[in-house]
């Protein structure tokens, strides 16, 4: 599995398992801090309407190495400062939409060959991170399904 993938995966887990996202209705924006393996990470989302929320993942978070942690609110898919200040405290990030009307549900890509197999968005992956994300246990998808839809714009930062 891909690493981001497998981040994706392992932060919807936790966060659908503490009961945050609500099925059927709106979910107020929240975030929470959780641990994978032994590092530390963040979870945040936001409701975007019509069934849908927005989920964030911050692999390897070291708020204290955050040069914006003072006015950081965990609401956006991503850090508040300049992107190249991620490599010093953030090892990866991936966004996707849960589809939140009858169940959760995460889109599959469905173009032949494209790089990500789940609809993702927001995406960094710092150099060497894959080797550390890697070395966590792989989990299978808890409280979540994975459907096919059509394709949605990405865009990857490798520093």
């Amino acid at each position: 599995m891909e690493p981001l993938q497998k981040v994706l995966i392992i932060g919807l887990n936790e966060i659908i398992s503490r009961g945050v996202l609500a099925i059927n209705g709106t979910t107020p924006p929240g975030y929470l801090f959780f641990s994978a393996g032994s590092v530390r990470c963040v979870g945040n989302w936001h409701d975007v309407g019509y069934g849908d929320t927005r989920v964030s993942i911050w692999w390897n978070y070291d708020k204290s190495k955050n040069p914006n942690e003072i006015n950081e609110k965990y609401t956006t898919s991503e850090p508040l400062c300049l992107e190249r200040h991620y490599k010093d405290f953030v090892g990866a990030l991936v966004s996707t939409f849960v589809s939140n009307e009858s169940g959760f549900f995460i889109r599959k890509n469905t173009r032949p060959n494209h790089r990500h197999e789940l609809k993702i968005h927001d995406t960094y992956l710092r150099a060497g991170e894959g080797d550390v994300i890697n070395t966590v246990d792989e989990q299978m998808p808890k409280g979540f399904n994975i459907i096919r839809d059509m394709i949605s714009a990405q865009r990857t930062y490798t520093p």
